[in-house]
């Protein structure tokens, strides 16, 4: 959005120049145009013709730190690397910059500037995106941890404490563990514990009962005897 509001900006600097009388300004003009624009060189391409605008004085070494950037045929996968390479590029690098044009015939605009301005607007935009993940990142964490408290860790603590109550009271039929009637694999291990203290108890009875049985018969033969 940065680059195409600046390729904007060059091509209306570039109309204004084409209103004077003789198409041409002072070169401190030029450099106010440039500035406001945001933009270093301004250069139209016509037929087989490359047209320079707009121009201010470049560093010797420009052509060795220019970028090219194409807005016509730049894919989102390709303006997602570029903007990771500016985001961590080294600074003092140029961005030139083509694009379609918009206010008048022609093959492309084309615009140089500094990656300045656009690296410390994506770190801007990184830091709050940044921030928003994290905050996002606690409000999912903080709904996941309750989310597995409620529906796993607390089932799973009443599934043990029903083990343990019937470990130390296997004949308490009122400590006995019953079943939420969940339809997953707590629910399945509910259920299963339940039904096994019934037939645990139920085995219990029966020996307590032929323990009785032969208790009394113990004594009847005793007493035959005697």
């Amino acid at each position: 959005t940065l680059l195409r509001e600046r390729v904007n900006a060059a091509q209306t600097a570039v109309l204004a120049l084409e209103a004077t009388p003789d198409g041409s300004i002072s070169q401190e003009l030029t450099t106010e145009i440039l500035r406001s624009a945001g933009v270093k060189l301004v250069a139209l391409k016509r037929g087989d013709e490359r047209i320079l605008r707009l121009s201010e004085s470049l560093p010797a070494d420009a052509a060795d730190r220019i970028v090219t950037i194409d807005l016509r045929s730049e894919a989102d996968f390709d303006a997602v690397a570029h903007a990771f390479q500016c985001l961590f590029a080294q600074p003092g690098r140029l961005l030139r910059v083509i694009a379609a044009p918009r206010f008048e015939s022609g093959e492309f605009i084309e615009v140089v500037l500094e990656e300045g301005p656009l690296q410390r607007a994506l770190r801007e935009e990184a830091a709050v995106i940044l921030r928003f993940s994290l905050f996002l990142s606690l409000v999912v964490g903080a709904l996941i941890y309750i989310t597995l408290i409620f529906f796993i860790v607390r089932p799973v603590r009443r599934l043990t404490d029903g083990i343990e109550r019937f470990r130390d009271r296997p004949m308490d039929v009122s400590a006995g563990f019953v079943a939420s009637g969940r339809s997953d694999e707590i629910g399945r291990a509910e259920s299963a514990l339940a039904a096994m203290e019934a037939q645990v108890r139920g085995v219990l009875r029966q020996k307590e009962r032929l323990a009785a049985l032969g208790s009394a018969v113990a004594k009847i033969a005793h007493d035959l005897r005697s």
